[in-house]
């Protein structure tokens, strides 16, 4: 009688756990360099997870990538670390504490963007009202109008 596919999958497993392979690769690693990888894709950053690998790894970075996104990888991994850090000490998500994970975010990427975008059939514009500002010049509040087409 020929075996079910279910006891081969079993068996197959327990020789995978035997061998001992489950320990000889880091799982949450590659998933954490994957998860960033992607996340920082959705930016435009171009680094593969390969090329994120050799960065968080051996601290080398990809020939012909902009040094932005390379530090933009290692800000998010910063950020990624000090939220499992703190989730681990369950402290507690404060205005303060959102503002200390932003920065780490933010580090050495961060910026000031005047945006225009596109959200589904939506088109926003979002116009700042009654503001002068010289260039270089920052606001802590400002007023925005969201006019909706």
């Amino acid at each position: 009688m020929e075996k079910g596919i279910w006891q081969e999958i079993e068996e197959l497993y327990m020789e995978f756990q035997q061998l001992g392979i489950s320990q000889s690769v880091d799982y949450e690693k590659y998933y954490l360099y994957s998860l960033i990888t992607h996340s920082t894709a959705i930016e435009g950053s171009t680094l593969t997870e390969m090329d994120a690998q050799l960065l968080f790894d051996e601290g080398v970075t990809a020939k012909g990538k902009p040094l932005v996104y390379h530090l933009m990888n290692e800000d998010l991994k910063k950020a990624y670390e000090l939220a499992k850090e703190e989730a681990q000490c369950n402290t507690a998500i404060t205005p303060a504490f959102l503002q200390k994970l932003n920065a780490t975010l933010m580090r050495t990427t961060g910026g000031i963007h005047n945006t225009i975008g596109l959200w589904g059939d939506t088109t926003f514009f979002i116009n700042p009202l009654d503001c002068s500002l010289n260039i270089g010049q920052q606001v802590s509040t400002a007023n925005f109008e969201v006019i909706v087409y």
